[in-house]
């Protein structure tokens, strides 16, 4: 089974692309593992990583278009493909990307109370 379900925020307001078949769209999402204090007292900090979440399904992608924007809180479900192109210089590269079947708003960053410290990401 492939399938991965992300939280986190989005990086960058959404790529939108119109194709023959209808509609293409793409941005990042970065989740946040929070740092700890280990039982020796050495901290381990909080690691973010950067997905590239590509939605294919035209009328979401729509959606994503009109609603979607940087710093949005999202859950994303979909499952992971790798996508290998070659770039100009003739040198294969390997992508790793979600694609993206369900998208959710968990609560955009203007919503979000800045006095409360816990609508700061990393949660």
């Amino acid at each position: 089974m492939n399938k991965v379900i992300l939280i986190g925020r989005v990086g960058e307001n959404p790529v939108v692309k119109t194709f023959d078949d209808g509609k293409k769209a793409h941005f990042s999402l970065a989740t946040t593992e929070k740092g700890y204090t280990k039982r020796d007292g050495t901290v381990a900090e909080a690691v973010t990583t950067w997905h590239r979440v590509v939605v294919k399904f035209s009328k979401l992608a729509e959606n994503v278009e009109k609603y979607v924007k940087k710093g949005d809180l999202l859950c994303v479900e979909g499952s992971i493909e790798n996508r290998t192109y070659q770039t100009q210089a003739g040198e294969t590269r390997t992508v790793t990307e979600i694609i993206a079947k369900e998208v959710r708003f968990l609560i955009s960053k203007k919503e979000a109370a800045p006095a409360d410290p816990s609508n700061d990401f990393p949660f």
